[in-house]
């Protein structure tokens, strides 16, 4: 595994992570991943890992969840991963992180989430995070992991991944990407979540390429 901003198709940006309102109980929290449902083929939140030799592309059936739009994964045989963060996400040694995602696959194998802990851009990971393993499905199903950073990392990348190969053409869609700071697993959201009675949902720059904030009313 040897994603890093020096590879092609890496994003060299440390998403900053922005302040809290600090309402007591009941803070803003802020999905750091961009596009996380796919709304934007221009700017993807995921790519094709450097360990996947397949073809990533879009679904507006298959997988989609919210919006109108999954990212799709055509394999190759031999490949393991499948999707991966193209933002390396700034961390801060010690603190927790949570990360999900929606994977749909008819394939008969087991896939997980996992985090990888890198010192710098152009660094191999220098440890990874696993989260449980659970069967594909050929509906929408939630993978997450929670982690916290270890010693010297200074930003990580989020990767899905199954447990054995992958057969030639077998297909994977990804939808309704999480990245928060803490240990709670957080309900989808992003900037394009409608309001409620409860939250605000705002991208906290431009659309799409920035992250969202769920903020109480």
């Amino acid at each position: 595994m040897s994603e890093s901003g020096s590879e092609s198709g890496v994003s060299q940006v440390v998403t900053p992570m922005p302040a809290n309102d600090d309402v007591p109980g009941f803070p803003t929290v802020t999905n750091l991943l961009y596009d996380p449902s796919a709304e934007d083929g221009s700017v993807p939140t995921w790519f094709s890992s450097t360990d996947a030799n397949g073809t990533l592309g879009v679904s507006t059936t298959t997988g989609v969840r919210t919006g109108a739009q999954a990212m799709k994964y055509t394999a190759v045989t031999g490949d393991t991963e499948t999707f991966a963060s193209i933002i390396l996400i700034g961390v801060v040694e010690g603190n927790d992180y949570t990360g999900s995602a929606y994977l749909t696959s008819s394939g008969t194998r087991s896939a997980r989430l996992r985090i990888d802990w890198l010192e710098t851009f152009s660094s191999v990971p220098i440890s990874s995070s696993p989260g449980s393993s659970s069967a594909l499905s050929s509906t929408p199903t939630r993978y997450s992991v929670t982690a916290t950073a270890p010693a010297t990392a200074t930003r990580f990348l989020l990767v899905m991944e199954t447990l054995t190969t992958h057969s030639n053409g077998e297909l994977f869609y990804l939808d309704d990407g999480m990245l928060t700071e803490g240990a709670t697993l957080e309900t989808f959201f992003d900037g394009d979540t409608p309001d409620d009675g409860s939250y605000y949902y705002a991208w906290t720059s431009t659309p799409y390429q920035s992250p969202s904030t769920r903020t109480p009313v």
